[in-house]
């Protein structure tokens, strides 16, 4: 059975009820190992390094393996893809050094399986991007490329059908989007990647992460 618990904040800025501090075994800031920090800071460099990377973006250069790749299917080229994965993996990670830095200013607690959901994030972008730009092999790449393509639009697709059908829609934003021609659009990209892996007799969705 559960009881009311009154949350305060301690002289020593510590998150305490009236049993204790909330999840007694945290430590305040000032009790931080050096490892930790140590470990944190390397984070927040490579963190910090990445951003400046992802802001300008260097072109595709001429003739090179990505380039190649690329003209697989233009339309979502993986170049893109990988792009987009290192931002999502860049920008989660530091959401999670944000999340545990306040977490840890108040003494805690420290929330793993919050944290873990952020993190799950950072690891899935990473990891297409390493699917893209990893295997030695061309068709490797680009059958992963094609696959993140087809669940992109996938999505899309999915998405903007259901917004149409929302009875919270108002009548003037759902014949607005009945009017364009974005939802034939998505169909006939999705129709194009799905033709293209099913040349290559590969699975439409990545099954490794």
């Amino acid at each position: 059975m559960s009881r009311n618990v009154n949350l305060s904040t301690s002289p020593d800025n510590r998150l305490v009820n009236d049993a204790g501090p909330v999840q007694g075994d945290e430590a305040p800031t000032d009790d931080i190992s050096p490892d930790w920090q140590a470990r944190m800071g390397r984070v927040r460099d490579a963190v910090a390094d990445w951003r400046s990377k992802l802001l300008d973006p260097p072109a595709v250069a001429d003739g090179s393996p990505l380039a190649g790749d690329d003209k697989a299917f233009p339309s979502m080229p993986c170049s893109q893809l990988a792009w987009w994965g290192i931002s999502v993996a860049v920008e989660h990670l530091d959401a999670t050094i944000r999340a545990l830095d306040q977490q840890v200013s108040v003494g805690g607690p420290i929330l793993p399986s919050a944290n873990f959901t952020v993190l799950r994030a950072a690891l899935v972008g990473a990891s297409h991007a390493v699917a893209l730009l990893g295997p030695t092999g061309r068709a490797d790449r680009t059958t992963a490329g094609l696959q993140m393509a087809y669940e992109e639009y996938r999505q899309a697709l999915n998405f903007r059908e259901k917004v149409l059908t929302s009875p919270g829609l108002v009548k003037r934003a759902r014949l607005a989007s009945a009017a364009t021609d974005r939802l034939a659009h998505l169909r006939g990209r999705l129709a194009e990647v799905s033709a293209l892996l099913a040349q290559r007799s590969a699975p439409k969705k990545l099954t490794d992460t």
